[in-house]
């Protein structure tokens, strides 16, 4: 599994920061760790996850509204995930071709659509736009959420 783009500049400032060899190798441990980590959460997260076909079907039925205000598209995309019995939560890559498919849309389709996403780590500025600072995590913050949850986490 490739490093994100901020995954990998926070693994080289940590190497950077590191005095010594045993820095380093604590460094780039802690980031093969925290990769681990967020592709267990990836695992785990993946069975809640809308499917595919249900996310390009919304995508479709709100596209009429696209023609007419972003509240109006904002609410109606609301209500379409909201009346989902299973799937409702989407995963940072379905979140982006939402995002595309209504790319005039304002920023309130924008927390429509990135509340609703689980694999949090995966959002980033250059694909969710400024919505991201509100919902996307560190790997680093997962691997709080694991201690903080009582279970070991060795880094």
């Amino acid at each position: 599994v490739e490093l994100s783009h901020d995954e990998a500049e926070a693994a080289l400032q940590r190497l950077a920061e590191a005095t010594c060899r045993t820095d380093q190798v604590r460094a780039l441990r802690r980031a093969s760790e925290e990769r681990q980590i967020a592709c267990a959460f990836d695992v785990a997260v993946g069975a809640l996850i809308m499917p595919p076909q249900h996310c390009r079907h919304i995508a479709k039925s709100v596209r009429w509204c696209a023609m007419g205000t972003s509240g109006k598209l904002a609410s109606a995309l609301s209500r379409m995930l909201d009346d989902l019995a299973e799937g409702c939560f989407l995963s940072a890559m379905q979140a982006t071709q939402l995002m595309q498919a209504f790319p005039n849309a304002n920023h309130e389709v924008w927390h429509v659509v990135c509340s609703r996403v689980l694999d949090k780590w995966r959002l980033s500025p250059e694909s969710h736009s400024q919505v991201a600072c509100y919902y996307g995590w560190e790997p680093s913050y997962l691997v709080r959420l694991l201690r903080q949850a009582g279970f070991a986490v060795a880094l």
